[in-house]
């Protein structure tokens, strides 16, 4: 056949057969460049697969698993009926929350009264619960692409609706001259919050730091309404500072990692589409797509595009585990970072969520920070002493040293007021508005 073929054609087959050797050479150097990453992941003992991150979340021991109380809890929580819900303050119902030093008017404090008493006993199993006490909800991350989204996170769901319902009862027990009971309602809070400590994924890392802010604004709420015990103090710093460690967005980050290599092995199309369906966006999987966007995928996937993009988006989890490891100040800018191309289309979805996680991450971190901080500050009233000049005035007695700002890796700023403080964090824009509790992440006590 070659003897009867022409040159021209000849040479025409040899650069087809070339350039196919070369393709093929092309995308088995890619294969080989995410095994050896992925590979190399497993190393560390670390999960790749579903599979393997379902057995990385810790099964504790039969009778010691603190999900089984929470479940039993949020399964005997009662929901407000639509009267009711008008007449209950937020966080749970729509009527106006007290603002900061007031005082729940008689109308809303009846309401609340109403409203716990039929949950007595939600509260009675939240209150049970001990802090560091291990803790799986009852998930199979192995179903996470194959499970109904709108109900895969049904106990984080759960879990945001006993974080209010702890919120409310610390308002309406600090109103009702309760003090200690108000402390305690937070502290079980913050033990609730603990409990996703474990939990792969970033939907967790965000409903954790979602319940945790509600901790800290219900220790600013009880803190300007009344004087902390030297006692409620020191537990509700060793909360804080139980909270306040890097290892939660660590975790987070390696369990995101790993639903991404999942998804680039699979259908990324549908970790779209799950993500979307989360925040209520409908998304069509690929099998749905129409068939220009079909073909378009298809082009990309077998182009090697994919396979780019997937070692695009393990490098920049490694450098995202890298800079949270080595020190506090690269993790400023990891919500920072500049655009991706469009070709690395699914790696951008991804890093988004890793970003929305990180930033959320440091403004919880911050609020930690600025709230063990004021509880310093309590500390050394309740000792008959002045408001501080400065945060300096609390170093070394109460304070080690001054927190830093989780986005600038400088000290936490601090304001005297003509009746009280605010201690504060210039929030995520990295700019001093002097404690405006609009722009500033804050923590004030106006008493």
């Amino acid at each position: 056949m070659l003897a009867g073929m022409s040159t021209k054609a000849y040479r025409r087959w040899r650069a087809v057969l070339l350039l196919v050797v070369i393709f093929a050479a092309y995308r088995l150097t890619l294969h080989w460049m995410v095994e050896a990453k992925l590979n190399a992941i497993s190393a560390q003992g670390l999960p790749v697969t579903l599979a393997e991150l379902n057995q990385w979340y810790p099964t504790p021991p039969p009778g010691e698993n603190a999900a089984t109380l929470y479940s039993n809890a949020w399964a005997n929580i009662a929901q407000p009926s639509a009267n009711a819900r008008e007449a209950l303050p937020m966080p749970v119902g729509q009527a106006s929350g007290p603002k900061r030093g007031e005082a729940l008017s008689p109308e809303t404090k009846a309401a609340t009264a109403a409203y716990l008493a039929g949950n007595k006993h939600a509260l009675e199993l939240l209150h049970q619960a001990v802090a560091g006490a291990p803790c799986r909800y009852p998930i199979d991350l192995r179903n996470w692409f194959s499970s109904d989204p709108d109900h895969f996170y049904d106990h984080l769901t759960a879990l945001r609706q006993a974080a209010k319902l702890l919120e409310l009862e610390s308002i309406y027990r600090v109103n009702d001259g309760d003090l200690p009971a108000a402390v305690k309602s937070l502290t079980a809070l913050l033990t609730l919050a603990q409990s996703l400590d474990n939990e792969p994924g970033n939907i967790a890392c965000l409903v954790q730091a979602e319940a945790r802010r509600r901790a800290v604004d219900g220790i600013e709420y009880l803190a300007s309404r009344t004087q902390f015990s030297s006692g409620q103090v020191e537990e509700f710093a060793s909360e804080l500072s139980e909270a306040d460690r890097i290892e939660v967005l660590v975790h987070a980050v390696i369990s995101q990692r790993c639903i991404g290599c999942e998804a680039f092995a699979t259908d990324p199309c549908i970790y779209m589409e799950i993500v979307q369906n989360l925040t209520h966006v409908t998304r069509l999987s690929r099998s749905q797509l129409p068939l220009p966007y079909s073909i378009a995928y298809t082009i990309y996937s077998v182009a090697g595009l994919l396979a780019v993009d997937q070692l695009v988006f393990l490098k920049k989890c490694e450098t995202y585990l890298d800079r949270i490891q080595s020190s506090s100040s690269q993790v400023i800018e990891l919500g920072r970072w500049e655009q991706l191309p469009s070709y690395n289309y699914f790696t951008r979805l991804l890093i988004s969520d890793l970003n929305q996680m990180t930033t959320r991450f440091l403004d919880t971190q911050a609020r930690l920070r600025i709230a063990r901080t004021a509880l310093a500050i309590e500390r050394r009233r309740g000792g008959n002493a002045d408001v501080p000049k400065g945060l300096n005035e609390l170093v070394p007695d109460i304070l080690n040293a001054i927190p830093n700002d989780t986005f600038t890796n400088q000290p936490l700023r601090y304001k005297e007021l003509a009746k009280g403080y605010v201690v504060y964090s210039v929030g995520e824009d990295g700019k001093d508005d002097g404690g405006d509790d609009k722009k500033d992440i804050t923590f004030t006590v106006e008493r």
